[in-house]
């Protein structure tokens, strides 16, 4: 069949089928169940028939219908958006749910091919939707910097606000939308510290994003770095926070490292003069405004990141200050150990100890750091605190987990043989400072022995009681060890006695063993030696037969 017969049947098809819809379904049936079958041919063929007419799509909005071009700019169906504005369709038709226009739907989902087609085809980029919300609101967002230039080109105003006061400079700092950030504090007249609902401003919303170099222009501006405000629907519940509170609360480490350099704050709201009471309404402000006693140190610890909260003790953050991380106004107040503690954040109770944290310190309804660990339930912290002085209240003395802890640090404590210690330790006790000492110098004598490829060492001190999961301080284990001082033998002598199970076990970089052995020099070695064994087996059946 030639190719003229082909594409006469194919006009038939769509003819026919055509007609056969229109006898059983309206048009606007027609058209939307060509759409779903990407029959652009009959879509064409529908739109050319009933040209003027308003088409919809069902939407799953509220069960109600859209029309066809904010679907087709909702779903990124550019194919569609053309070939509806080729139809003549209204380009700046709005939905009846938010009154937006198709060119609000493109550039609010990140579309920007489709909201060049619709502005190429005279999109009005001055229209406001039931918010106040204009397209530069959502291009900013979106990080549409073209959009957002035409539109300050237009005329429109940089600081344009919508409903909520919010202005271009929060939707584009909230995303992290370096280009657009940049682009809008260019321009004259730019206000970086606009104050939105909640009194939320731009750089609240680039430190709960993450994005250093946004962080870092709005700073550069003048950006006030100990505002407090709060952005809408945080995760947290709302409160009204600092910069700073934001990247800690999200874990940007390096925001709050940025933060730090440029001297922001680390006292309480009401030791900075800020008002902890919200007069315009008489009632108390969100978080920890409410209490004005909170610090960051106490967000990072419940968070649990360490490298945080290391940075903040590093700074001078208060480790024995009452404060809460809660919005709920009557929330008991705590310290930063305690909030470590309720979660569960081993690691950062220890970190704090070192730093001077109060262990027998009371929170507002007179509870201990060791009243956390019990109600937690975890023995390991247990033993800690009481390792490190903490004092057993009358209510908590025979409660089996401390009984337990005791006799535990007790048995640590006379245990004399290496041997003694390790097996200790394997089962999950807390090693006290003076064991640390004795198991960090055997610890050492291992690595050395590790980097002098010193087999028979190495053998006798993992007898002695060292697990083949014994790491350093970074989490590098043995293999780690091996890999990085290129000791063969060791190596295989680790292998042998079954470490490869610990072979992708990454260290606190991400690196793993099998990634260190990809790139060094031991592989080629293992298969010299496999081929020399090969060879000497082979010769070995040669000599027998």
């Amino acid at each position: 069949m030639n190719l003229k017969n082909l594409l006469i049947i194919a006009a038939l098809f769509t003819v026919s089928l055509s007609h056969a819809m229109s006898e059983e379904k309206p048009l606007n049936e027609q058209l939307v169940d060509a759409i779903k079958a990407d029959n652009y041919g009959l879509v064409e063929n529908i739109l050319k028939s009933c040209r003027g007419q308003m088409l919809t799509y069902p939407s799953t909005i509220n069960q109600a219908e859209i029309s066809l071009l904010h679907f087709a700019s909702e779903v990124d169906d550019i194919v569609l958006v053309k070939l509806l504005l080729q139809a003549e369709y209204p380009v700046n038709i709005k939905d009846h749910a938010e009154k937006n226009t198709p060119l609000h739907i493109a550039l609010k989902n990140g579309h920007q091919e489709i909201a060049k087609v619709l502005l190429d085809h005279g999109a009005d980029i001055t229209l406001a939707n039931q918010y106040s919300e204009l397209p530069i609101h959502y291009a900013a967002e979106s990080g549409n910097a073209k959009v957002v230039k035409l539109s300050l080109d237009t005329g429109i105003n940089v600081n344009v606000r919508d409903n909520s006061n919010k202005t271009p400079l929060h939707y584009a700092s909230k995303k992290g939308q370096t280009e657009v950030v940049e682009l809008l504090l260019s321009q004259s007249g730019i206000e970086v510290d606009n104050e939105g609902e909640n009194k939320t401003r731009p750089l609240h919303g680039a430190c709960a994003s993450g994005n250093v170099s946004v962080v870092k222009l709005l700073l550069d501006k003048g950006a006030n770095i100990d505002s407090i405000g709060c952005i809408e629907d945080f995760e947290e519940g709302d409160p009204m926070l600092s910069p700073l509170h934001y990247a800690i609360i999200k874990n940007h480490r390096d925001v709050v490292k940025l933060l730090l350099s440029k001297g922001v704050s680390l006292k309480p709201f009401k030791d900075q003069g800020i008002p902890t009471e919200d007069h315009e309404d008489g009632e108390p402000l969100h978080f920890a405004a409410a209490k004005g006693n909170s610090e960051p140190l106490h967000f990072a610890a419940a968070k649990g990141n360490k490298a945080i909260v290391k940075l903040l003790l590093d700074a001078g953050a208060k480790t024995n200050l009452l404060g809460s991380i809660n919005i709920r106004l009557d929330e008991k107040s705590a310290s930063p150990l305690h909030f470590a503690i309720d979660n569960n954040h081993g690691p950062i109770v220890q970190l704090l100890i070192e730093s001077h944290a109060h262990v027998n310190m009371q929170d507002s309804q007179d509870k201990t750091p060791l009243h956390y660990a019990v109600k937690l339930g975890n023995q390991f912290i247990v033993e800690m605190l009481l390792t490190n002085g903490a004092k057993a209240p009358q209510d908590i003395k025979a409660n089996p987990l401390i009984q337990q802890a005791k006799s535990n640090i007790f048995a640590l404590s006379q245990a004399q043989k290496f041997k003694e210690i390790t097996q200790l330790l394997s089962t999950g006790i807390y090693s006290s400072p003076l064991a640390n000492a004795f198991v960090n110098s055997k610890r050492k004598k291992l690595f050395k022995a590790i980097k002098a490829d010193d087999v028979a060492t190495v053998s006798k001190l993992l007898k002695k009681g060292f697990t083949l999961n014994t790491c350093d301080k970074e989490g590098n284990t043995l293999l780690h060890k091996a890999l990085q001082f290129s000791s063969l033998k060791v190596f295989n002598l680790l292998l042998s006695l079954g470490a490869h199970k610990y072979i992708d076990k990454p260290n606190e970089h991400g690196i793993m063993p099998i990634q260190l052995l990809a790139c060094s020099g031991i592989v080629s070695d293992l298969i010299l030696q496999l081929r020399a064994h090969q060879l000497a087996g082979a010769k070995r059946k040669q000599l027998d037969s």
